[in-house]
């Protein structure tokens, strides 16, 4: 066996092994959702793995469908293009999925409708697409700009939040999310190219990207994952934290004194200050009205 051949078995086990790397994070993620209840962006996260999980299967299965020296070789035009459809479906829904989670994690903002939206549109294009000999990854010309456009828009969420709720979680998030919208906009740059110009992808460095673009995928994905359990634990840092604030005013007469107004029985400034009662605000989306009152007679 030479190395030409070694390296093209290499690269067809890409899919197989990113199938094997998400579902070890669908298990993860399940393992983690009774750390969760407060906290809708991480189940968010988990349905987007799940559907990946799905796309990929679908991946693989079309992939033997479609590739020639396969014994499962497919001349069924309908079969081919039902595993297409059914990735492309659930790839455009796992994106749909990541998105809302980043949405719901910054503002809480929980707009779905282009999670409802995204499997009609991944069979459409899928019908408009040539299915029945087509590799699985020209695929990524349909869904390499949506894919950059998901994760470009989910980076800039968690890029522009608020400083006080950015956290090392975040910023490896963002990080980690920018270079897969620079993975998957380069897998466009390179099928488009081989589409107009079958010459310009004939690069040696170009190739090597499209044969183990799924490994660089891969780790890339497994990097998101340990960031989303990140931010998870750190909420619940800060969650433990206030608790054992309150903890402590509650056992110290002085300092329940010193937290709150005597007149309304609410927090007050110093207990802001050493944020007290502020729990649900950090592990959500930071808003906390301040407001001092000079008259309160004429208010009420």
């Amino acid at each position: 066996m030479n190395s030409e051949s070694s390296n093209l078995i290499i690269a067809s086990l890409g899919p197989f092994a990113e199938v094997i790397g998400v579902v070890a994070l669908v298990a993860l993620f399940t393992l983690l959702r009774g750390q969760a209840d407060r906290r809708p962006y991480f189940k968010n996260w988990e349905e987007s793995w799940v559907m990946a999980a799905v796309a990929l299967t679908s991946a693989v299965i079309y992939q033997r469908l479609t590739d020639p020296a396969s014994v499962l070789l497919s001349d069924s035009r309908a079969t081919t293009w039902l595993f297409a459809a059914g990735y492309l479906a659930f790839k455009f829904v796992s994106l749909g999925m990541l998105v809302v989670g980043a949405r719901v994690y910054v503002n809480g903002r929980r707009d779905r409708w282009f999670v409802l939206a995204a499997a009609p549109v991944g069979v459409a294009l899928s019908l408009v697409s040539e299915t029945s000999h087509t590799q699985l990854g020209a695929l990524g010309l349909t869904v390499s700009p949506f894919a950059a456009i998901a994760y470009v828009f989910a980076a800039q969420r968690l890029a522009t939040m608020q400083r006080s709720r950015r956290s090392l979680g975040s910023y490896v998030a963002t990080a980690i999310l920018g270079m897969l919208a620079v993975v998957w906009a380069a897998l466009w740059v390179f099928y488009l190219s081989a589409r107009l110009q079958a010459s310009l992808s004939a690069n040696p460095w170009w190739v090597r990207f499209e044969r183990y673009g799924f490994f660089l995928d891969l780790a890339l994905q497994l990097g998101l994952g340990y960031a989303m359990v990140r931010l998870l634990f750190e909420d619940g840092r800060r969650d433990a934290a206030d608790t054992q604030a309150h903890l402590d005013v509650m056992h110290n007469r002085s300092l329940l004194d010193e937290f709150y107004d005597e007149h309304t029985g609410l927090l007050n400034r110093k207990a802001f200050d050493h944020a007290v009662g502020l729990d649900f605000a950090m592990a959500s989306f930071g808003s906390v009205a301040h407001v001092r009152l000079t008259d309160r007679k004429s208010v009420v």
